[in-house]
């Protein structure tokens, strides 16, 4: 198996506060605001440093050229919107114009086609998950006889608005349909289903430059061989303690809900209205999307157990998508 890795030193506990602001600001800042992702300064060398190895190194001797971009394209794409809830076939046919120039782009070491294109994405999320809070608020009648397919993978993308309206009326309804079933009153399933949109549009928010780049690079990295892949700095220190079995501190897995240990006086504390880390000698009251990185921060340090305080949904590991379902 190939793999690639380039690793930066982070000083995780010098930026501990710094997260806990991060999270406020997203929890609290409405989601057609978040900035667009682009390229870091250190992506473009990065890239030529891939395209060196897969060239000299790779045992598949590969060409960049329109073939690979094709393939590039569709994993990239298969990797944002797997089961096809979120583009419209009108994106997917602005889309095409990057179909046989992404190895262009590549060889000269730019990967903005692929940000701007994560950045659509990111959006269409954003106006579902808006979608599906209002469709909340509107009852649902059950007498009447419809179907939601759940794999849509090989589905056509929905041509409209209206089309991906109606979709997503449904799968709200069928969200709904499921915790009745499980004898949920009314309000509890409401505030059940807000809860999980609105933990999708903060998975989406945390999203950073480097997962972008990592999934990037995978599709690329995958399109030549299945079997190659490429790790992030901090997917490489989770694979390393994943491999080892060697774990001290908070880990390096823990994710998707609010964790606390024991303590006693407060050292210090940064609060936002939703986003917060407070650090109370050894308590930790912590932002369910800040996880990965407080589990950074505290790795090396031996520290007590943390112990859940909310129930929380996993979705499968995915780089970026928001859905993984």
């Amino acid at each position: 198996m190939f793999r690639l890795r380039f690793s930066r030193s982070l000083v995780f506990c010098a930026t501990l506060g710094f997260f806990s602001l991060v999270a406020a600001n997203a929890a609290t800042a409405p989601l057609e605001n978040s900035s667009p992702l682009g390229a870091a300064s250190h992506h473009g060398r990065t890239i030529k440093l891939i395209n060196y190895f897969v060239e000299r190194y790779h045992y598949r001797k590969t060409q960049l050229d329109d073939e690979l971009s094709s393939e590039i394209l569709t994993r990239y794409l298969q990797a944002l919107d797997p089961n096809r809830s979120y583009f419209l076939a009108e994106d997917i046919e602005n889309f095409e114009t990057l179909r046989h120039r992404l190895d262009d782009y590549l060889t000269a070491n730019q990967v903005t086609p692929f940000f701007e294109l994560f950045n659509t994405y990111r959006q269409r999320v954003f106006d579902r998950i808006g979608f599906a809070l209002e469709a909340l608020e509107a009852p649902f009648d059950f007498t009447i006889d419809e179907h939601y397919r759940f794999d849509r993978s090989q589905s056509p993308w929905a041509v409209d608005r209206t089309e991906l309206n109606d979709l997503w009326r449904r799968r709200v309804k069928n969200d709904y349909l499921a915790l009745k079933l499980e004898n949920k009153p009314h309000q509890e399933i409401l505030k059940t289903l807000r809860q999980r949109y609105q933990q999708l549009a903060r998975r989406i928010q945390q999203i950073t430059n480097q997962d972008v780049f990592q999934t990037l690079v995978n599709a690329y990295v995958s399109a030549i061989e299945p079997q190659t892949g490429y790790f992030s700095p901090r997917a490489t220190e989770n694979f390393k303690i994943r491999m080892s079995l060697s774990l001290e501190g908070i880990g390096a897995v823990l994710g998707g809900a609010r964790a606390r240990g024991p303590g006693k006086r407060p050292a210090s504390s940064w609060a936002g209205r939703a986003g917060r880390i407070f650090l109370i000698g050894d308590l930790l009251d912590v932002e369910p999307a800040q996880l990965g990185a407080l589990a950074g921060a505290r790795r090396g340090t031996e520290c007590h157990a943390l112990q859940l305080l909310a129930p929380v949904e996993f979705a499968p590991q995915q780089a970026v998508g928001a859905d993984g379902t």
